[in-house]
């Protein structure tokens, strides 16, 4: 039976018709200056564009000597092909890299390095910049940019175990024999991420939190560098929109991670519907659901909120 390396590096990228955006992503992880052994492992899930093509055409012009794998997850959902990637890797460190992030190239360094000399760190998240592809920031964005994985995450080695919960999905680092753990449980994954076009969420938050819930500890740093590109698509409200809905629909189960975490009861039904009917009263009362396609205004933000609160709801009472 051959080992398991005792150091290393597993950079995983889960891509869905990325072959606009990848190239640059690709490319970061193919310039790590590093001599910590490492791999990259491409997570083809249902691409119908030319991604592997391309993927393979970027690695084959370049000069890097990182092995790269292109693998298949015919199911559908980020969850579902992180997992794949896991059970592909073969180094002692994972590291979730987004087909929009640009990662320093010194990345692979910095990932071994803190969890080599900080064995109390489980997972670990990054310090995520924002990059313009078209140099224009909207005037909303610097109030929302944390919905997009674009913001510090604490301050430097900063245990967010028990107060923040989580850690963006994007440059997401975690031990892999966590990660082992975490996907032997008997409970299924609830939260399956982004499928194609639907902009769901918290996948990676239900990850962070069944490892804190095994015992293990969170933590960020700001070593730890990356730009998430946004491209013009994603930069309007209308998509802010559905993407935060998106959010809100996971809320309801993280709330539940997120209490047995702090040794709270989690809520129960009648306490949710009531809170979210009183919410509605008092948006239409007061709103009307006017404003809805102003950025930034107090009427849209709360019918974000409430909207997809209650979805959110309606989907955990019937399927959990």
């Amino acid at each position: 039976m051959q080992k398991e390396p005792k150091t290393g590096v597993s950079m995983i990228m889960c891509c869905y018709n990325s072959e606009k955006i990848i190239q640059k992503s690709l490319e970061a992880m193919l310039e790590q200056q590093t001599n910590i052994p490492c791999e990259i492992i491409i997570v083809d899930n249902n691409c119908t564009d030319n991604t592997v093509s391309l993927v393979k055409k970027i690695y084959k012009e370049s000069s890097s000597g990182i092995h790269l794998t292109i693998i298949n997850e015919p199911n559908s959902g980020i969850s579902n092909a992180r997992k794949k990637g896991f059970l592909e890797a073969k180094y002692p460190y994972i590291s979730f890299i987004d087909d929009d992030n640009v990662v320093q190239n010194d990345w692979v360094g910095t990932v071994h390095d803190l969890f080599q000399k900080n064995p109390e760190i489980g997972i670990l998240g990054s310090s995520n910049e924002a990059l313009f592809l078209n140099g224009k920031e909207p005037e909303w964005f610097d109030r929302v940019k944390g919905s997009y994985a674009c913001n510090t995450q604490g301050g430097d080695l900063e245990e967010l175990t028990i107060t923040r919960r989580y850690v963006y999905g994007a440059g997401m680092c975690i031990r892999k024999e966590i990660l082992a753990e975490v996907y032997d449980i008997a409970l299924p994954m609830y939260l399956s991420g982004r499928r194609g076009g639907r902009l769901l969420s918290g996948d990676d938050s239900e990850l962070g939190m069944r490892a804190i819930l095994l015992g293990y500890r969170m933590y960020c740093s700001d070593q730890l560098k990356l730009k998430h590109m946004m491209t013009d698509e994603r930069l309007t409200w209308n998509y802010f929109r559905k993407m935060s809905e998106g959010h809100k629909q996971s809320s309801i189960i993280l709330q539940v991670y997120s209490s047995l975490i702090q040794c709270k009861i989690p809520p129960r039904r009648r306490e949710i519907i009531k809170k979210l009917m009183e919410g509605w009263k008092k948006y239409i009362k007061k709103y009307k659901f006017r404003h809805l396609d102003q950025p930034n205004h107090i009427s849209s933000l709360t019918y974000i909120y409430l909207k997809g609160r209650t979805v959110g709801m309606l989907s955990y009472f019937n399927d959990y």
